[in-house]
């Protein structure tokens, strides 16, 4: 595998790297020193992959696709928008991802200048006296009374003896109200189940068939989203993918629309998704995420997927952490590896023919910028 690293590009990046540092203004933030529990579970921060963090006395909490879920809030991102979080009253299970690498006590975080609506209303951050702040790729929020009771509706206490407990309220109306419009309540759910903008998002069987249904928290209802048969799935930001007789489709949870994305080359293997790789072909188990290749054999040691991105000719895996394996993986048209890291690959650009990319460091800070061809 070849590499080259050219110094004018790290020089350059480098230059451009402390521009936008400038503007989005650094600060430190310290690991708590203090017990934190969160709907009954105590967070162990010494091996967290995002770690909870203090910053001028507040605890902050990564906003992950799992932990924020976990206190019932749901985090939407997008360039054109920015960040918008919401409560939903629905608490998700507890998922803080551990890795290998033990971390330190203190840390470089940002002051992002984003968009940023909380409820619906817009956040000043630049003016906030507990800012949101961004670490190791992540947005980072302020646990404050103002957001956790007031916005969010939390049981919050702080004492000495017991630490910070945050406790998330259920949501009034739970699955279990939600009927079937037009239906009678034969399906039952099967799968697990996806919370996006308002609505649960599961399979549902009546014994004989299985079908994606979505339920809604206003008004008790439940629609069936298509005929499609459908077992199981496994999201990816705002497409739900998953596998129907002949082929590998996606549900595009802002459009409602189901796509197909490729068709199904290996049947003897059982994937929520494929990954089409030019020659090569990865699955998606929906039970593990892990990765297979078309002979059913583990991807980098059985790491769980997080997200593949198309970056010119090339596609970017990304993986959960997990010992003795890669955090990112780049393959080239035709499926061959052409790069692997355990650190995370981030602000890939083609350019010209190169594909130019900086990892970043397990404490969250860039590396090395570096380019293939």
């Amino acid at each position: 595998m070849k590499k080259k690293i050219y110094s004018l590009m790290l020089v350059l990046t480098f230059l451009i790297t402390l521009s936008v540092k400038v503007e989005a203004r650094t600060e430190y933030a310290t690991l708590p020193r203090f017990d934190v529990t969160l709907n009954g579970q105590k967070v162990d921060n010494t091996y967290a992959e995002y770690p909870l963090l203090v910053y001028k006395d507040i605890t902050y909490f990564p906003m992950t696709y799992h932990t924020s879920r976990f206190l019932g809030v749901e985090t939407n991102w997008s360039e054109a928008t920015g960040l918008k979080i919401n409560k939903t009253g629905i608490a998700g299970k507890f998922e803080f991802y551990q890795t290998n690498v033990k971390n330190n006590d203190k840390y470089q975080v940002s002051v992002p200048e984003f968009a940023i609506a909380v409820n619906g209303k817009s956040i000043n951050n630049r003016t906030e006296q507990y800012p949101l702040l961004t670490f190791r790729d992540v947005t980072y929020f302020p646990m404050t009374w103002r957001f956790g009771v007031d916005e969010f509706d939390w049981d919050y206490d702080f004492s000495h003896q017991k630490g910070l407990v945050i406790n998330s309220k259920k949501a009034e109306i739970t699955k279990s109200d939600i009927k079937i419009e037009g239906k009678k309540s034969k399906f039952e759910d099967y799968s697990k189940t996806e919370f996006y903008n308002g609505n649960y998002y599961v399979v549902k069987t009546d014994g004989t068939s299985y079908r994606l249904f979505k339920d809604s928290l206003i008004g008790n209802k439940s629609e069936q989203v298509s005929d499609m048969e459908i077992k199981s799935f496994i999201r990816e930001g705002n497409k739900l993918l998953f596998s129907s007789v002949d082929g590998y489709y996606s549900y595009d949870l802002e459009k409602g629309r189901i796509s197909k994305e490729s068709s199904i080359i290996n049947k003897n293997i059982s994937a929520a998704t494929a990954i089409n790789l030019g020659n090569t072909t990865f699955y998606v188990e929906s039970k593990d995420g892990t990765v297979l290749t078309e002979k059913g054999e583990k991807v980098n040691n059985g790491a769980a997927y997080m997200s593949a991105t198309k970056v010119g000719d090339y596609t970017i895996i990304r993986f959960a952490s997990k010992a003795n394996s890669d955090k990112s993986q780049i393959y080239d048209r035709t499926g061959r590896m052409v790069y692997n890291t355990d650190k995370e690959v981030v602000d890939a650009k083609m350019e010209g023919y190169q594909l130019n990319f900086t990892i970043k460091n397990s404490n969250g800070t860039d590396s090395q910028r570096i380019s293939i061809r």
